[in-house]
């Protein structure tokens, strides 16, 4: 009971402090850009239409757009699962105003775990609003229904729980700044370890042998962060045919489930030493 509390609290102040409405502002901004760019597109599309024959082709269009639209919504989606909580925890430590709330009965246990589901709920909220937006507005322009939509929305939701939980335990023993720049240099290290990976795969299969360094660092940075295992995993089940951003993204190879295995595991431990951190810090 205490936890839904803290979650219920944590909603509220999220509002209070306009955190909310400016998610909602920022998000209705990116939809109605890609909406306008759906309808030029299909206008183009209706004036100058490919012929009949090149029906699959057409497909593999309209999938190439609607990935370059999850591709922003998904970067939106990991800033603000930074963003909303890189001072939820650090910031009430550092004002002090955490001691108002850290007294008996309730326990530390339940406030992280409290202020954790309150974010777990507005990401989840964003994750819909963004990536599921994307995909409505692709299905009444063009009608078009990506493979596994279902998936690839829980997989982007997965990679916010990443950074949600990173910022929570860096939030224990960091200043607000220092959390911050935890959270975005591990989503710039996800990012390059990713990209370094694709080219040794790359280079793997034009017979460059000195390339499977590049291969094991970018599976090494995989495991320190696997916010963009996951974003692969996730294009590689939405994407289809023969997308240009499914080729730069996913490259030489695609993640299998054990990377989803992996990304479940890293947030229950980072959670739960996020909670044994805060209840040894002293306030």
């Amino acid at each position: 009971m205490s936890i839904g509390v803290i979650a219920k609290l944590t909603l509220r102040e999220a509002v209070r402090r306009k955190v909310l409405w400016g998610l909602l502002i920022l998000s209705g901004i990116f939809l109605v850009l890609y909406t306008l760019g759906w309808v030029f597109v299909k206008e183009g599309l209706v004036k100058f239409g490919p012929p009949a024959s090149r029906a699959v082709d057409l497909r593999v269009f309209y999938n190439f757009l609607m990935m370059a639209g999850l591709y922003t919504a998904n970067f939106l989606i990991v800033m603000l699962s930074v963003l909303i909580s890189v001072d939820t925890l650090a910031g009430e430590i550092s004002s002090g105003t955490i001691q108002s709330i850290a007294v008996k009965p309730l326990g530390r246990r339940q406030i992280v775990i409290g202020k954790w589901l309150g974010f777990v709920v507005l990401l989840g909220l964003c994750t819909l609003l963004l990536a599921g937006g994307v995909m409505l507005i692709t299905l009444l322009v063009s009608g078009y229904v990506p493979p596994n939509p279902l998936s690839g929305v829980i997989l982007m939701f997965l990679e916010a729980l990443l950074f949600l939980s990173a910022t929570f335990l860096g939030g224990t023993r960091l200043s607000t700044l220092a959390n911050g720049v935890l959270g975005f240099g591990l989503f710039g290290l996800a990012f390059i370890g990713g990209f370094i990976e694709q080219i040794g795969g790359f280079a793997q299969q034009f017979g460059v042998s000195s390339s499977e360094a590049a291969t094991q660092i970018g599976r090494l940075t995989s495991l320190i962060m696997p916010s963009e295992a996951l974003w692969r995993r996730a294009l590689s089940d939405m994407a289809e045919g023969l997308n240009p951003i499914r080729a730069m993204t996913i490259g030489a190879s695609t993640p299998d489930n054990g990377v989803i295995v992996y990304a479940v595991v890293y947030v229950v431990v980072l959670l739960l030493i996020a909670v044994r951190s805060f209840q040894r810090r002293d306030l």
